[in-house]
């Protein structure tokens, strides 16, 4: 505590006058977001931005200050330091929102801003070049060089504020400028919100999302009828809980039940092998001349998904959806520790070889279905820069050739990382500037986008080179994301933050001996993958109805159209449903379903757009009309 003489000040005032004053101090330094370089550049009117900024933090610091005040009648050391603990909180986590939000679009102290912040040991070192680490770790040397000083900063202010502060008359003094901080905070809180909802990381609310909660500012607000609880009844699928029950637990047997049918009256394929090359967070804006010409020039002769979504915003879900010809509700089910893909190729005489970059399978939820257990061949690598991936691809084409040499059909699944932040490439594919360079900071802001995206897109021309140099004669391959990439859209950067066109698009396209072009505009995913490789290399299954995708070379386009399709949410157990038409897009025709395959729950919510708030507003017997068509086609039952 402050040196100074008991006497001079009574117990209760002297904790009130060093709060009022630290409080104050810390105000001013809380002003430091305002200028923090992870939000968009200072805008004009620069005094009346700051005061209000200067008014919310007095409000804020007003509730601590008499909270521990009244402690100080009781321990006024105790009190004292509780009140410095709870500075040094606010600004970590005003540090912390400063991130996370940039990042995900959510607050720091919500469900998904603190699953987020318990993930970030493990996922930060993604983004960890020296500029961000120097960066991030000034900040926190600077708020902690400030706490260590805050006695001495509140000592020297507290002589030289008016003495009524420091008497025994201190409590009404104190009190009147915690009232009047109160009053005008209100009275100004209109103006505050719409400045917050402009500049949300730049107040200390947000990192609790307030006041920045306006309508159409989230996209996980509920409809009224959430999920079932006790009642017998679901009333928005119409549907017994004891028959969702049942169609759920009958979806799970045809997993099981789903084999090769032996001796095919179908004629073998000329294909040998089967290449499917996962490429990380891939945009559809990728598949460009300019940017992945090799790539580009098969559309030709592909199947091109111009529409194409993921089974989920997230590697799990997206990479589960594709070696199970499933949608990523399942995901946690049995099913995942016996993928589809490859029991039945194995069953139809395929060896089976994985190749990744990483090696990072278990930490993120994949080892169920990718370890050494499910492949003849499983090797993956500890990524250390693009030429990780030049590894991966020629592990992948050397297993290719001994097939061939073996007369042996395999399928590979190879995972290439290069197009994942920071989004590295070979100084010769560079042809896109300016980019950013490796001193970029993580999370970048508006006016770097344009950087950063070049320095994507050089990321995927790489790669694209990589690919062409593949022996890829009798092979059918499937290239596609296993996610697409945020950048800024959405208010966000990277993926697995909001369910959206952005993070949950990607490309997909199959090309090889026997595949007929077509370009399909209508909505396909993941799903549709694992049904199409097996039609063309003409293994037939029992009980396809168990695979949630269509086979893409043979399903007339008007099913397809005629179709909901559904991609998952990261955070929280939400999937994104929507028609399957080419003039679907998430952010303007999907109805957000929250589910519980355990509880055998579903209900309905809205969808927000992502950047503009809601675009389109449903009526609530619309939404629950979505949710029952779609819950008929994906659980049909066994009638």
């Amino acid at each position: 505590m402050p040196n100074i003489r008991r006497s001079e000040i009574p117990t209760g005032s002297s904790l009130l006058s060093v709060g009022v004053v630290s409080g104050f101090t810390t105000m001013v330094l809380l002003a430091g977001p305002w200028f923090h370089p992870i939000d968009t550049p200072v805008v004009p009117f620069f005094g009346q931005r700051l005061l209000l900024l200067f008014i919310e933090t007095v409000a804020l610091q007003s509730l601590i200050i008499t909270g521990c005040s009244f402690l100080s009648l009781i321990s006024p050391k105790v009190g004292y330091r509780i009140l410095i603990a709870v500075h040094g909180a606010i600004l970590i986590s005003i540090w912390l929102n400063c991130m996370i939000y940039r990042w995900t679009g959510n607050p720091l102290y919500s469900s998904e801003g603190l699953s987020i912040l318990i993930r970030l040991p493990t996922q930060l070192h993604q983004f960890a070049n020296v500029a961000t680490v120097t960066a991030h770790l000034l900040a926190l040397s600077i708020i902690i060089l400030y706490l260590l000083t805050l006695p001495v900063i509140c000592e020297w202010v507290f002589r030289r504020i008016p003495r009524c502060f420091r008497s025994k008359e201190g409590w009404p003094a104190g009190f009147t400028v915690i009232a009047c901080s109160v009053l005008f905070f209100s009275y100004s809180l209109n103006e505050i919100q719409k400045f917050s909802q402009r500049e949300p990381t730049r107040h200390p609310y947000s990192i609790f999302g307030l006041p920045n909660q306006a309508e159409g500012s989230r996209n996980d607000i509920p409809h009224e009828d959430k999920l079932v609880g006790a009642d017998t009844v679901e009333p928005e699928t119409g549907r017994s809980i004891e028959s969702i029950s049942e169609r759920v637990e009958h979806q799970k047997l045809l997993h099981r039940l789903i084999n090769t049918k032996g001796g095919s009256s179908n004629p073998p394929r000329k294909a040998a092998n089967v290449l499917v090359v996962i490429l990380e967070s891939f945009r559809a804006e990728l598949v460009d001349p300019d940017v992945m010409p090799w790539l580009s020039s098969k559309k030709d002769e592909a199947i091109y998904c111009r529409n194409h979504y993921s089974g989920g915003n997230a590697s799990q879900h997206g990479i589960f959806s594709i070696v199970n010809g499933l949608n990523a509700y399942w995901f946690h089910q049995p099913v995942t520790y016996t993928p589809l893909l490859n029991r039945l190729f194995r069953e139809a005489g395929f060896r089976c070889g994985f190749f990744g970059s990483k090696n990072d399978w278990r930490q993120f939820m994949m080892d169920g279905f990718i370890n050494p257990m499910h492949y003849d061949i499983y090797q993956v690598y500890d990524y250390s820069g693009i030429k990780t991936d030049q590894t991966t691809l020629t592990s992948a084409l050397s297993f290719l050739n001994q097939s061939k040499a073996d007369r042996q059909s395999c399928v590979a699944v190879t995972y290439l990382y290069s197009t994942h932040a920071p989004y590295e490439s070979f100084a010769k594919d560079r042809v896109f500037r300016p980019y950013a360079d490796d001193r970029i900071i993580y999370p970048y802001r508006e006016d770097s986008k344009a950087l950063v995206w070049n320095r994507y897109r050089n990321s995927a021309r790489s790669l694209d080179r990589l690919l062409s140099k593949l022996d890829l004669r009798d092979t059918i391959v499937l290239i596609t994301g296993d996610h697409g990439e945020s950048f800024l859209e959405d208010q966000t950067i990277g993926h697995g933050t909001k369910i959206n066109d952005y993070q949950n698009g990607c490309p997909a396209i199959l090309f090889g001996p026997g595949v007929m072009n077509r370009e399909l505009r209508c909505a396909t995913t993941h799903s549709d993958l694992l049904p199409t490789l097996l039609s063309l290399t003409n293994i037939a299954v029992s009980n396809p109805q168990g695979f949630d995708g269509l086979p893409l070379d043979t399903t007339k386009e008007s099913v397809l159209d005629g179709r909901y399709v559904c991609t998952r949410d990261y955070l929280k157990d939400q999937m994104a449903v929507f028609l399957g038409n080419a003039d679907s897009k998430i952010d303007s025709s999907a109805t957000l379903i929250d589910f519980d395959l355990a509880g055998s729950k579903f209900s309905t919510s809205d969808i927000l757009n992502v950047s503009e708030g809601i675009k389109r507003v449903d009526a609530p017997d619309s939404r629950e009309s979505i949710l029952a068509i779609w819950f008929d086609q994906s659980f049909p039952g066994s009638d």
